[in-house]
């Protein structure tokens, strides 16, 4: 499972989004996820989150969609081992991230997310956790589809998942492996 947080929301709740629901493209695409949050006033202007539930469609980007897919699909095991199943937020330009869990909140959080640079015109997928800060090219809007990488969209960005796997692998082991060689300093 995905947990969600809605941009949409006048304040940020939880949302679920089953892996099941995620992996249904054929009945209903990604890209029209329903989300769903609690925000009613009661009398006295508070929040009630258990009077009514609203319903309301996030759009998801079709680059943001093909990745998802991807990690739900191929990658779900890697999420649950990384700790991300619970932390989808969709943005409202259909951009996604996922967030590392963390037991500090003042700490800067860790998080694989979705951007487009509107400079450079392409898409990118990034990784940050510790010191990685990588982006992995998604699409290139400037180059033209004639001439581009003869490898479909979907290859080419299961290629870039692939890649910021790999690296938050090998990030993740020489983090163990400086535990380890503190554990016998002492």
């Amino acid at each position: 499972m995905f947990r969600a947080v809605s941009r949409f929301a006048t304040r940020p709740v939880g949302l679920v989004f089953p892996l099941q629901q995620l992996q249904q493209s054929q009945q209903q695409p990604l890209a029209s996820l329903t989300a769903r949050w609690s925000s009613t006033r009661t009398s006295n202007n508070k929040t009630n989150n258990d009077d009514k539930v609203f319903h309301r469609t996030s759009f998801v980007h079709p680059l943001s969609q093909v990745v998802l897919e991807y990690l739900q699909s191929r990658k779900s095991g890697w999420l649950l081992q990384q700790g991300l199943d619970h932390s989808l937020t969709i943005n409202a330009d259909g951009s996604f991230q996922l967030k590392y869990p963390t037991l500090d909140p003042n700490i800067n959080q860790a998080s694989i997310f979705t951007q487009y640079d509107r400079i450079e015109a392409k898409h990118y997928l990034v990784v940050k956790k510790g010191y990685l800060n990588e982006r992995y090219m998604l699409q290139d809007n400037k180059a033209s589809p004639w001439h581009a990488n003869k490898k479909s969209v979907y290859d080419r960005i299961h290629v870039s998942v692939d890649e910021m796997i790999h690296a938050v692998e090998r990030l993740d082991g020489l983090e163990r492996e400086r535990m380890i060689q503190r554990g016998r300093k002492q």
